[in-house]
């Protein structure tokens, strides 16, 4: 190849969801070695493929167990939706709870400012009252 048309890598983005798109794809328990094979297959260079899985597994996007001596590695497309779903739950519910805080200190900033209001009038009552006091006394 010329240096002109030499290949550019692919991003990790890219790689990661390569990797994610072969366990989605076949559905299957793989360990690292099958999905070393399959992925560099697909372009991902096999160094870089247990770093990538490894970051899917932190990002709780591929599932992983050690039996006996092996490390197997798997993520399903239901397990994805599911995961969706549970997040999009808890989100609403946090939604109405902070909706529900943000109501109560509405209505105590409310009940605050005419307690203000309610204090500035006696005061000024009793400035007033001290005045005609002090002027008439």
């Amino acid at each position: 190849m010329s240096e002109n048309k030499k290949r550019k890598g692919l991003s990790a983005a890219d790689k990661r969801k390569i990797i994610l798109g072969i366990y989605h794809s076949r559905q299957e328990v793989f360990n690292l070695k099958e999905i070393e094979a399959i992925a560099s297959k697909q372009g991902v260079v096999q160094q870089t493929v247990k770093e990538h899985n490894q970051g899917l597994i932190d990002d709780f996007l591929v599932q992983s167990d050690k039996i006996g001596s092996s490390n197997f590695f798997w993520s399903f497309p239901s397990k994805a939706y599911q995961d969706c779903l549970t997040r999009k739950d808890t989100l609403k519910n946090n939604i109405l709870k902070y909706e529900t805080k943000i109501f109560e200190l509405e209505k105590e900033l409310l009940i605050a400012r005419e307690s203000r209001k309610r204090n500035d009038r006696q005061s000024k009552v009793q400035t007033t009252q001290i005045s005609y006091t002090v002027f008439t006394g």
